[in-house]
């Protein structure tokens, strides 16, 4: 199904006009049929349980630093570790990254 074009009528010529609007493929999904007849589904993927899973998966789980590639971004954002309270080790969750006592 191809999504409806936005249309619009120029005013200095009176020409109708399409465009693409930024941003347009997130309107199309959030309006598609299919959405609309899996209302569920959606509940349940915009639930508090749902984002608590979310936070978990991505702050907590032991394997994280693996998945989200914490050590990656610690190098990419040039996070200097000898700055840390805590060993480089110890630091082995995102949350434990993001929570880090610095020295002053």
């Amino acid at each position: 199904m191809k999504p409806a074009a936005h249309q619009f009528v120029d005013r200095d010529t009176g020409e109708v006009r399409s465009e693409r609007p930024f941003g347009d493929w997130i309107v199309n999904y959030l309006y598609c049929q299919k959405r609309e007849r899996a209302p569920m589904v959606y509940q349940l993927l915009g639930s508090q349980w749902f984002s608590g899973f979310l936070g978990w998966v991505n702050y907590d789980f032991p394997l994280g630093q693996n998945i989200s590639g914490i050590r990656r971004f610690l190098k990419n954002c040039a996070v200097d570790l000898s700055e840390c309270l805590d060993k480089p080790e110890e630091l082995d969750t995102a949350r434990k990254v993001f929570e880090r006592r610095i020295r002053y």
